[in-house]
């Protein structure tokens, strides 16, 4: 069985070819089992954005009640009407311009409404009740979209994993709070997009960002992410394949491109991990 919503949802009409029987032929009752079977092993979907609503109503066949399960209420909210029960409800329907009154009659069947809540996807699984001694069965599967999809997570590289180590580390001294992580991010990506052109040397650089650093109110290393900042500069005097002892040393052209490219690097890091 399958659910008949006001999804607009179609089903493509079968284009036959050839037949081909082996064994028994099939009864009409057992193709047309098939055909549910196969309906319902391909989920249904619906995209709705931020504060939507859309209606989804059983098959008058389908025997009731249903269990609906959700992957996550936090993205989708439900709301159940009882059978013979009329609604009112002041909400944007999807695809609807504005929010406006919504009324609904009273329906021999329970039904439900769906509420998109935030952004992301939920699935929600519609299940009848075992009948006759028979075993619970899934009628239907629903994949909701709530506003744009979520952008898929960035995979960390061998820098990144080794930074979300120091900050692990700093996170069970309790030296860890995530607005300065936030904040030192954004430190380094507006560093990548200066010209260094006033740079000199490599202690002009570290300057540069002691000065940006202070500014933002950023406690001192010793005090908020030690090892995290330390892990940090050590990724810097490495892509200069420079050390400590090397802070005077003059910036060719090219050494302060790979360090503003080295703080773009760090900065899309610190992004991930916070």
């Amino acid at each position: 069985m399958r659910l008949v919503a006001l999804l607009l949802l179609f089903c493509a009409p079968l284009l036959t070819y050839a037949q081909v029987i082996v064994g028994d032929a099939a009864s009409s009752n057992d193709i047309a089992h098939a055909r549910a079977t196969l309906e319902r092993a391909t989920p249904k979907t619906l995209t709705l954005e931020p504060g939507e609503f859309e209606i989804i109503e059983p098959a008058k066949t389908l025997s009731q009640p249903l269990l609906w399960l959700s992957s996550d209420d936090t993205i989708l909210q439900r709301i159940d009407v009882a059978a013979n029960q009329p609604l009112g409800l002041w909400m944007k329907r999807r695809g609807e311009p504005s929010p406006k009154l919504h009324q609904f009659p009273a329906k021999p069947v329970g039904w439900v409404i769906l509420i998109g809540a935030k952004a992301g996807t939920a699935n929600i699984t519609i299940i009848r009740n075992g009948e006759n001694n028979t075993a619970p069965a899934v009628v239907d599967t629903l994949v909701i979209t709530v506003g744009s999809p979520p952008p898929p997570t960035p995979l960390e590289d061998d820098f990144t994993k080794s930074l979300r180590s120091a900050y692990q580390k700093d996170q069970q001294l309790g030296q860890a709070e995530k607005r300065w992580l936030t904040a030192l991010a954004g430190i380094y990506a507006t560093a990548s997009q200066n010209s260094l052109s006033t740079i000199k040397t490599a202690s002009d650089l570290d300057t540069l960002l002691i000065t940006a650093r202070q500014q933002a109110g950023i406690p001192e290393p010793e005090k908020m992410l030690p090892n995290l900042r330390q892990r940090l500069r050590q990724e810097l005097l490495n892509q200069l394949q420079l050390t400590d002892a090397d802070a005077l040393q003059p910036l060719s052209a090219e050494m302060k491109q790979r360090a503003r490219q080295t703080l773009a690097r760090i900065a899309q890091a610190l992004e991930i991990l916070s």
